[in-house]
């Protein structure tokens, strides 16, 4: 993907520097606005979160939804996927979770949800707007059934909850989040993809860069070039949070699945810094898992979502570990 990126990048760069430096790249400091929360009524935040602002004609399959449990509940969870993805690539999860007893709300971030036009126009306020309404939506589900609040995400998606975490604590509020699962989390990536991050500045935000991800995963056949302004947006206002830090900071208990050889995640990084921590920290745990077995079309090592992608077994042996991280179970394999 990063070759093709490169190309497209490096063939209208010479054309766009001077326009640049004219028209320069709007790239405020945009918060969401949505905290707290507005709204009591769920069916009016779901419907508020499915309705299209826009010309826009939306994939139903691909709508925020959720993925009902038997009863008693045991907790609520909220899912984010990635960028690109469709978020219908959470499905597995979200079933595994709800055969686990959690009331799983699996969310949709707005261009990912069939509109190819919605896509090359979204937003860092937009994004934040959508998790904060998820967010909302999820907590109230989870205070009427006195159960807790749990959330799993997918590469973009984590730092789309770290975005979260970090202005909960900002407004001196409390993060109801208990326990978060984190898979591929985009909370750095490698640098040879960080330097585009400047060169996406002086492009049109409607372009779509060309997607080398498997047709059956991703959104649209092309991430759009304002997707990615948002991305690293988002990636250069959180890149300071600091794991290391006291449990006061307002982070939930975290589970974390990696793979050491992620094309696009900084892997070695991410596994320095929780071989950093101390052993008494035990409220972060981190999982090296390789995905040799994976059955997917094309092999990619960042796609850890489903039996397809990871493989049988190690599909399987992740479900354990999310079935005993939820439980409070401990395995002597965990970091």
């Amino acid at each position: 993907m990063l070759s093709i990126i490169k190309r497209v990048v490096f063939f209208y760069v010479g054309k766009l520097f001077i326009i640049s430096f004219v028209f320069p790249a709007n790239l405020s400091l945009v918060h969401g606005d949505t905290l707290p929360c507005p709204l009591t009524n769920q069916k009016q935040i779901l419907k508020n979160l499915n309705k299209a602002i826009g010309p826009y004609k939306y994939d139903l399959t691909e709508l925020n939804q959720w993925f009902s449990s038997q009863r008693p509940y045991k907790g609520v969870s909220l899912l984010i996927h990635g960028l690109n993805n469709k978020p219908s690539t959470m499905n597995a999860l979200a079933l595994h979770l709800s055969t686990l007893g959690h009331a799983t709300l699996r969310g949709s971030l707005r261009g990912h949800r069939g509109s190819l036009k919605e896509g090359q126009n979204v937003t860092v306020s937009q994004w934040r707007e959508d998790v904060d309404l998820l967010y909302c939506l999820a907590l109230l589900k989870s205070q009427y059934l006195k159960v807790p609040l749990n959330i799993s995400c997918y590469s973009m998606g984590c730092l789309l909850f770290l975005d979260l975490f970090k202005r909960i604590k900002s407004l001196q509020q409390d993060n109801m989040v208990e326990r978060a699962i984190f898979i591929s989390p985009a909370i750095k990536v490698k640098p040879e993809l960080s330097w585009l991050s400047h060169l996406f500045k002086m492009l049109p935000s409607d372009w779509m860069i060309p997607s080398s991800n498997i047709k059956l995963y991703r959104s649209q056949n092309g991430t759009s070039v304002s997707s990615y302004k948002a991305f690293f947006e988002l990636l250069d206002e959180n890149h300071s949070i600091d794991f290391l830090g006291p449990k006061s900071f307002g982070l939930p208990k975290i589970l974390t699945l990696l793979n050491p050889k992620d094309e696009l995640v900084d892997a070695k990084s991410i596994i320095k810094l929780f071989r950093k921590m101390p052993k008494e920290q035990t409220w972060v745990k981190l999982i090296e898992i390789e995905n040799k077995n994976a059955t997917t079309i094309k092999h990619i090592n960042h796609l850890l979502l489903d039996e397809d992608s990871l493989g049988k077994l190690k599909w399987q042996e992740w479900k354990e570990h999310i079935s005993l991280f939820l439980k409070e179970g401990k395995r002597a394999t965990l970091y």
